[in-house]
């Protein structure tokens, strides 16, 4: 459990649906390498970049939902996992993963703009960390922004501002590039919804990318909503598929989170 909840952070470090239908994006057919053709500035690059920089924000101020979260690393697939999130936005991320096969809580994890919180109920242990040690975890500077925004399904590491615009295939393609992250992002054309991100990272005797697919968009009270996001990590052999159901915005939220009497301070 402990790699699943190491990948979960960068995951999630996303009243009722509209309707049932779900809308592909055909993200795990864009190929690693795929030709491209430059697009000029237009209404529709113009769009893009609204996307990116406008309207990247959170339409939302609360959010909850029961994930199904299956893992697998170079030991194997590991026992898939149901995480319940809740969201405040700007506030906190409270996550509780129990094992499917018992539905009995193992760990919860409380993370806030400055902190993270993890009471390991298996091992009757609790820790308390920067923010940072997400960025230790995984080599990956993520933030509470960026964190919000992949529990919502929007961009994440957009940076501020766009290198290139390209059309590939059915997809048009945006580069943003940040200290240590070189970001690809696609977006279906027609539509442009978030199909793609592929995450470069380079730092000191460390390079991978990260490949976050965002499929079955639903539409909802707060606009079309990805409820099934795969992410890929193919240098160290990981693979994380996350299935959003019985979600909910706007709604009052409670984040219960304290240490009980006998646990360990780790």
């Amino acid at each position: 459990m402990k790699n699943t909840i190491a990948l979960m952070l960068l995951v999630f470090l996303v009243t009722g649906c509209g309707t049932s239908k779900r809308i592909k994006t055909g993200a795990s057919g864009i190929p690693a390498e795929k030709a491209t053709t430059t697009v000029t500035e237009s209404r529709t690059t113009a769009a893009l970049k609204k996307l990116l920089y406008t309207d990247n924000e959170i339409p939302f101020n609360s959010f909850s939902a029961k994930v199904k979260v299956s893992y697998e690393d170079a030991g194997g697939k590991q026992p898939d996992v149901n995480a319940f999130i809740r969201m405040k936005k700007d506030e906190a991320i409270w996550i509780s993963i129990a094992a499917t096969f018992l539905n009995i809580e193992g760990m919860r994890i409380l993370i806030t703009p400055d902190s993270v919180f993890i009471l390991n109920k298996m091992e009757k242990t609790y820790s308390a960390y920067p923010i940072s040690y997400i960025n230790e975890r995984l080599s990956i500077p993520v933030n509470f922004q960026d964190a919000q925004r992949l529990v919502s399904g929007k961009v994440v590491f957009a940076g501020d501002s766009v290198l290139s615009v390209s059309q590939s295939g059915n997809f048009l393609q945006a580069v943003v590039s940040i200290p240590q992250i070189y970001n690809t992002i696609y977006f279906t054309d027609p539509g442009l919804l978030l199909a793609k991100q592929e995450v470069k990272v380079s730092q000191p005797g460390d390079h991978f990318t990260v490949n976050i697919h965002y499929e079955d968009y639903e539409k909802t009270s707060m606009g079309l909503f990805s409820t099934s996001r795969n992410i890929t990590i193919p240098e160290k052999g990981q693979k994380l598929q996350l299935n959003f159901r019985q979600y909910e915005f706007n709604n009052e939220l409670s984040l219960p989170f304290s240490r009980p009497e006998g646990y360990d301070i780790k």
